[in-house]
């Protein structure tokens, strides 16, 4: 099954608010507990290759390097 970030942003703003039906392009996915909706959120992550979503932060740090004493 293909998932689309456009998918993955749904089921997240539906976790955030506490909905269990969610809504996204032209389909309507409607969920038994927070609880699938928490796995299937993984699901879809693992498939895209995000760790997180931008509304938790980035998967990876990065530190920049800098150069003193010029």
């Amino acid at each position: 099954m293909a998932f689309t970030l456009e998918e993955l942003e749904a089921i997240e703003r539906g976790i955030a608010s506490g909905t269990l039906t969610i809504r996204y392009a032209d389909k309507v996915r409607t969920y038994r507990s927070l609880d699938d909706m928490l796995r299937i959120r993984e699901l879809i992550r693992g498939a895209l290759g995000a760790g997180t979503s931008a509304a938790t932060g980035p998967s990876r740090q990065v530190r920049p390097v800098t150069k003193t004493g010029w």
